[in-house]
């Protein structure tokens, strides 16, 4: 599943689309081919409860289901979709999804759009 899931659902909704291209420069990063960039706050708000290895790949379980929505400030070094990490059995039935694992193109808008209203705050 995974990034699959992803693809497939909100990055194939044409809102979706239409909003990314607008507010957005979008970068999709393969954690098992690359490393997973060291931005301030990212591996404690972000990557609670991921392996990752020496050179900053998932490992494990992670490696095939890591799916993460990161939107940063224009200058890196804010995370501006900041979400509660929960239980992840507890997340996945109140939310529908993971943090920062939303496929669903409702559920994807409603966090850039959110995003969007963050960096306008600051």
């Amino acid at each position: 599943m995974g990034g699959n899931a992803l693809r497939s659902r909100a990055l194939s909704d044409p809102d979706v689309i239409a909003s990314i291209e607008r507010g957005f420069i979008p970068v999709w990063l393969d954690v098992r081919e690359q490393p997973i960039p060291d931005i301030p706050g990212l591996d404690e708000q972000v990557l609670a409860n991921v392996r990752l290895t020496d050179t900053r790949r998932a490992q494990g379980w992670n490696e095939g289901f890591l799916v993460r929505s990161v939107v940063l400030s224009p200058d890196g070094t804010e995370i501006l979709n900041p979400q509660e990490n929960r239980a992840r059995l507890e997340q996945l039935s109140e939310d529908g999804h993971f943090a920062y694992a939303q496929v669903e193109a409702d559920d994807y808008l409603e966090m850039l759009n959110a995003a969007l209203a963050r960096h306008g705050e600051s």
